[in-house]
């Protein structure tokens, strides 16, 4: 990879690009933002892919090949291990974009997770390796400027769970969204962590100036699990706007730096994976991989929170969300708090969702407001 001017990206996910690229910069490395998902990007992927691959991997490596043709040559990827087949996407990526002449386009990079098991060291290089080639940087050198953009990316991500509640309240539909990007941007422009602080607090003003409807009754409903399709807005039909715009303020499961960063680390979204974990337990004693038993552990922290619902969110062929799938039924039947679970796919189609969430919401709100008369 040395002595080229090399353009890196990386598949389009939520948010995740804006943690790349301000780590990337801070690198010196030119960075090439990958282009928002469209249908026509998701028929290629999955005409591209396996028939049975998680939709994710059919999602993910049509971005992949989208930056190729836009002029990216490195694309980043992370690594994975245990059960769910994640850990195989740079893998399976290669064999595509060989079999279809992108091999000579782009290449994957993949940051190994430092937790194989197989030494510090080993891990670090594995880890490292790749952006130390990129860059000419040393170790600590790549790992401080993460830990300056990380900081930023869960300031972003605060602001956007601020989102997710306030726009459901909202008096003009709309204007929460204005703000955020607003908000958005103040962060964006942070040169160093003193600028950060600064803007962090000007952009939960913004946030805040939002013009509340005082006569609107909300709802809360707890959304969990495939973290791709749970962070992934163009996957999952855009189903917290959806649901923001029928009253329904959203707590969600995971963000973007819950997903990267240490697992024992206070998390965005309330509860790290060390805690789902261990809320899990009754239910599910041990790892089943990806993200199994921290949903299970959510929906038991946020129905002993009292939320009045709960949506799982599983991309079609996943094989650890269909078994946190048979504990969810159960334990939100047996705390009778309302549940829906949709599984997605390359087929799936805004309509149906759209229809399936109106009806969910009225049994919220009808089994919510029977505990208030109740009260």
């Amino acid at each position: 990879m040395k002595g080229k001017n090399h353009v890196v990206t990386v598949p389009q996910m939520g948010t995740m690009s804006i943690l790349v690229e301000d780590w990337m910069k801070r690198l010196g490395i030119d960075f090439l933002p990958p282009s928002p998902l469209n249908n026509k990007m998701i028929e290629v992927g999955a005409s591209v892919s396996p028939e049975f691959a998680c939709f994710p991997l059919k999602a993910t490596i049509a971005s992949i090949m989208n930056s190729a043709d836009n002029g990216a040559d490195i694309a980043l990827m992370v690594g994975g291990y245990g059960p769910c087949r994640f850990g195989y996407y740079g893998e399976v990526y290669k064999a595509i974009l060989k079999e279809n002449g992108y091999d000579k386009k782009i290449r994957i990079c993949t940051l190994e997770p430092m937790t194989s098991g197989e030494g510090l060291l080993n891990d670090l290089q594995k880890f490292f390796g790749p952006l130390i080639e990129l860059s000419s940087k040393s170790k600590p050198t790549i790992y401080w400027h993460l830990t300056r953009s990380f900081k930023k990316a869960v300031c972003m991500d605060k602001i956007e769970s601020m989102l997710l509640s306030i726009r459901a309240k909202e008096k003009y539909r709309g204007d929460t969204q204005k703000k955020y990007d607003e908000a958005v941007g103040l962060l964006r422009s942070a040169k160093n962590d003193k600028e950060l602080a600064k803007y962090q607090e000007e952009a939960v003003d913004v946030m805040n100036s939002v013009e509340l409807d005082s006569n609107r009754k909300t709802f809360k409903i707890g959304v969990v699990g495939e973290f791709y399709v749970v962070l992934e807005p163009f996957i999952n039909m855009n189903i917290e706007r959806l649901l923001n715009e029928l009253g329904i303020e959203i707590e969600r499961a995971i963000y973007i730096t819950d997903w990267t960063g240490p697992k024992n680390a206070e998390k965005v979204a309330g509860i790290n994976n060390f805690d789902a974990h261990k809320l899990a337990k009754p239910w599910i004693d041990g790892w089943c991989g990806g993200d199994c038993t921290a949903n299970v552990g959510h929906a038991i922290h946020y129905i002993n929170e009292g939320i009045d619902g709960i949506i799982h969110l599983y991309p079609f062929g996943c094989m650890p969300d269909i078994m946190a799938l048979e504990a969810l039924e159960i334990i939100t039947a047996e705390a009778q708090t309302p549940f829906l679970s949709i599984q997605i796919d390359e087929k799936t189609g805004q309509a149906g969702i759209v229809t399936r969430l109106q009806a969910f919401t009225n049994i919220v709100r009808k089994e919510t407001e029977k505990i208030w008369h109740a009260i």
